[in-house]
């Protein structure tokens, strides 16, 4: 086996100075066709992977911007939301009086009854709807003067709870009243 080595090493070695060293312009072009060959080899396997790993880590820096741009503007948005709600805080217990989260209709119309009685007014009916949305519809018929009409009517804006008066018919039949029909809102949670 090394006689058989040394042979094709011996054979290839006078080969070479046959037809190459003999002849420079032979030698010159024999290099230069060597040397291209390991530039395309180099090229195919050692440049094409480091350009294709560069291209892909490129493109994923690329992503990395435009992912931190976004949550750059989102983190933005949340700090401007932040402020605006702080902004708001101190009034939102305002707006749980005016348009609570629930019905409370036994605390309303507790109130509803002293604001009728300081004005001269008794509940004799009251009927209850629930409405569209956040929406009850209070059927109220009271008994009392005409005279108080326009205090009742104003104490009942005046309550913290937002109340709209639809219709009020006065009656004077075997005895004078008025016929309300209010408006109240709860805040529903989507």
């Amino acid at each position: 086996m090394k006689l058989l080595f040394a042979n094709l090493i011996d054979n290839f070695d006078m080969w070479y100075k046959r037809k190459f060293e003999l002849y420079p312009d032979k030698h010159i072009k024999f290099l230069t066709f060597l040397t291209a060959v390991i530039l395309v080899v180099f090229g195919i396997f050692g440049l094409r992977p480091t350009i294709v790993s560069l291209n892909q880590k490129n493109k994923y820096k690329t992503d990395l911007i435009k992912v931190r741009s976004g949550l750059e503007n989102n983190t933005n948005w949340l700090n401007e939301e932040n402020q605006n709600y702080e902004s708001v805080k101190p009034y939102l217990q305002n707006v749980q009086n005016a348009i609570p989260n629930k019905p409370d209709l036994q605390n309303y119309l507790s109130a509803f009854v002293n604001i009728s009685s300081k004005n001269g007014y008794i509940v004799k009916n009251f009927k209850q709807n629930q409405g569209l949305g956040g929406e009850i519809t209070l059927n109220i018929d009271m008994t009392g003067h005409k005279s108080e009409f326009y205090s009742l009517v104003k104490d009942i804006q005046a309550l913290n709870r937002i109340t709209h008066i639809q219709s009020a018919e006065l009656y004077n039949d075997s005895e004078s009243g008025v016929k309300l029909l209010l408006k109240i809102f709860v805040l529903e949670k989507k």
